[in-house]
Formats: C-alpha cells, sequence, structure tokens
C-alpha cells in the first residue's frame, strides 16, 4: 500500500492522517536494523542503514514524521554504541557512528531541500493552471466580445451606407462637386469598415471550442481555395505551383482559411512581374511543415514577428489595402493545431511562409494519393 502524496500548496503541514500501516512500516524497520546493530560485535555498522530511512519518510510528505524519523534514528545509532558486545576496538565504533550520523542528516538536509522545491513547483503549478484558466477565460470572453461587437456594428454601418447611397442617387446634379466627393468618401470608408468587421468576425470564429480534427486531404484543400480564388489569379496573371500534398489531421476549414490568406497575400503584395507561389511541405517527427513561396515585394525581417500580430503590418505593405488581420487568423489557426508560423524574407525578394501542423494520429508520412511522379504540379495559372 503506497502512502498518500500530498503536497501542501502553502508549506503547511497537510491535514490528512498518514496509513497506520505505513508507519507501523517505518518503525519496524528501524527496530530491525537497531537490533541488528546491537547483535554486531563492535565495528561493524549495520546502522548505515539508518541513512535510508529519510530517502523513504520523504514519500509521505509529512515533515513531522522526516523529522521524529531522523531523531529516532540517530537516538538509536548512538544507544545501541553502549549496548554493542565486545569486539574491535572503541574508537573505530565511535567514528563510524559520527560518520553514519554525518551522512544520516546530510541525507536529511538533501531531502528537506527536495521537498521544499517539490512543494515551489507544486505552487508554480497551481499559479500557472490558475492562470492558463484565466488566460482561457479571457480569450472566450474577447472572442465573445469581438464577434457581438461584429455583429452590433454592421448593423448601424449597413444603414449608414443605405442612407450615403440614397443621399447620393437624390442629390444628383444638385450639388456641387465637393460634396459629391464627400459623399463618396462617406460611402468608401463605409465598406472599409464593413471589411474590418468582417475580418475581425472571421478572426473570433476560431477557437478551440470549434476545431473539428479529421483526418484531410490538403490536395482537396486547396483546389477549393484556389477555385475560389480564381477571378483573383486570373486578373493577377498569378501561377500556382505545388508538390503532392499530404493527408493531414485538422480542421479543414480552419486549413482553408490558412492557405487562402497566403495565397492572397501573395496575390495582393506582388511585385512588377507576374506572381508565382510555390507550395511545398516535409514530414517532421511530430508532424509536417508546409511552406508557401512567392516572388512577391518581400518583407523587412524587422517586421517578421510583428506582422503576424492583430492590426500589424510590414512597411513594404503599407501602398496595398489590408488591415492586418489576415496573417493574424493565421497564426491563431497554426497554434490551434499545435504549430507555429514564420516568415523568411527580404524585401524585393519575395517571402517564403513557413507553418507546421502536429501530427494528432500517428505517422507523419501519410501522403495523398497523387501518383510520385507529379512530384511538381501545377494548379492554378492565369
Amino acid at each position: 500500500m503506497q502512502p498518500v502524496v500530498t503536497i501542501p500548496p502553502s508549506g503547511n503541514e497537510p491535514k490528512t492522517y498518514m496509513n497506520p500501516l505505513i508507519f507501523a512500516a517505518y518503525l519496524a524497520a528501524v527496530v530491525a536494523l537497531f537490533v541488528a546493530d546491537v547483535l554486531t560485535p563492535r565495528g561493524a555498522t549495520p546502522v548505515i542503514g539508518y541513512c535510508v530511512m529519510p530517502l523513504l519518510a520523504v514519500q509521505t510528505r509529512r515533515r513531522w514524521f522526516i523529522l521524529g524519523i531522523m531523531g529516532l534514528c540517530t537516538v538509536l545509532t548512538w544507544a545501541a554504541y553502549f549496548l554493542e558486545p565486545p569486539g574491535v576496538s572503541a574508537w573505530v565504533s565511535v567514528f563510524e557512528r559520527i560518520m553514519v550520523t554525518s551522512v544520516l542528516w546530510f541525507s536529511f538536509v538533501l531531502v528537506w531541500q527536495r521537498m521544499r522545491a517539490l512543494s515551489a513547483l507544486a505552487r508554480q503549478a497551481q499559479l500557472l493552471a490558475e492562470t492558463n484558466r484565466e488566460l482561457s477565460r479571457s480569450n472566450q470572453e474577447l472572442d465573445a466580445f469581438a464577434s457581438v461587437a461584429s455583429h452590433d456594428i454592421r448593423g448601424p454601418l449597413a444603414t449608414t451606407a443605405m442612407f450615403a447611397s440614397l443621399l447620393a442617387k437624390r442629390l444628383v446634379g444638385k450639388i456641387d462637386r465637393e460634396s459629391t466627393e464627400w459623399l463618396s468618401l462617406i460611402q468608401s470608408e463605409v465598406q472599409r469598415m464593413n471589411s474590418v468587421v468582417e475580418s475581425l468576425l472571421e478572426y473570433s470564429r476560431f477557437g478551440a471550442e470549434r476545431l473539428e480534427v479529421v483526418e484531410c486531404e490538403c490536395e482537396a484543400i486547396l483546389a477549393n481555395v484556389l477555385d475560389g480564388l480564381k477571378a483573383d489569379l486570373i486578373a493577377n496573371g498569378a501561377e500556382v505551383t505545388h508538390d503532392p500534398l499530404p493527408r493531414v489531421t485538422g480542421d479543414p476549414v480552419q486549413l482553408a482559411v490558412l492557405f487562402q490568406n497566403l495565397i492572397a497575400n501573395a496575390i495582393k503584395y506582388r511585385s512588377e512581374v507576374h506572381p508565382k507561389i510555390y507550395l511545398s511541405f516535409a514530414s517532421e517527427q511530430e508532424g509536417w511543415k508546409f511552406s508557401v513561396r512567392d516572388n512577391g515585394v518581400g518583407i523587412d525581417p524587422a517586421d517578421a514577428d510583428r506582422i503576424f500580430n492583430l492590426f500589424q503590418r510590414g512597411q513594404s505593405s503599407h501602398t496595398a489595402k489590408g488591415w492586418g488581420i489576415g496573417l493574424a487568423t493565421c497564426k491563431k489557426i497554426a497554434e490551434l493545431h499545435g504549430g507555429r508560423i514564420w516568415v523568411e524574407s527580404a524585401p524585393g525578394r519575395g517571402s517564403t511562409f513557413y507553418f507546421t501542423i502536429t501530427n494528432r494520429n500517428g505517422s507523419s508520412r501519410a501522403m495523398s494519393s497523387l501518383p510520385k511522379e507529379t512530384e511538381r504540379t501545377r494548379s492554378a495559372t492565369a
């Protein structure tokens, strides 16, 4: 039977009582060592076995019990000295008992330090668990706030856009050019604000509680994404190629958004030449690492971490439309799948975005059904 392990969070003595059988077993071991020591000729010291007692007693996590065992072992060590049968020189026994006592209390110091460390770790673990719960609750509240706020803002925006449109139609030819431009600016800003709200609403939809992990084909996910981006691909003369992609365990809807955002960004932040985007992957011990490479304007290395934060954009992207929500969404999706996302880039040299997905079911080498000879397959061209 094992003792009940209890680590008091504040360093106080636990309130539970120790199993009497455990207490009796320790006392029996101490008594056995004492009897063996008394019956052994002077100079031989089985009392060295006492040094094991604090190491065993620490499993109970009872400070009073450990101190009691230490005191009892120390007293019996020297009591047996006077009860030993005649043997070798007394100074040999005294020296050995001094050494045994020193080792005994040194063991106690180590045990005591270990208990203090365990108590500190237990308190830290408890604080960390409480912090994680609080962080999770805060994230849920923030997501709920973003969702509710987005829905509530869309109503007034739609009303503003409607009345601005009605005013523009009714006042055609009745107002000067400057007023017409102001109305046009109002409509444009309402549309931009609506775009921000839509992006925030999409960002708030992704959470661990909505993650539906299944086995899915990245080939099929990418094909659907490219179909949805077909108009942009043709309009920009973009070409997307990829290696055969694997079968992974993840949320297909969220993975589609991840692919879509990265490909759409590669088209949006294009250079003077036609966009060329190449997707590949590599199997890793814990899952998969995907890469999305483009020949766009590139990103300053100083912005490599900042661009994945909400409402943050690189210096080279300020001339293009966007709100810095797409890459933040990509980061959130990658983290929900147990991975991370990062970028390697330089201004004018294109960018390569990497993201990882943790394998939740086993082997990370499950490939899609495409033949190997089509290792570099053209998925979409202008």
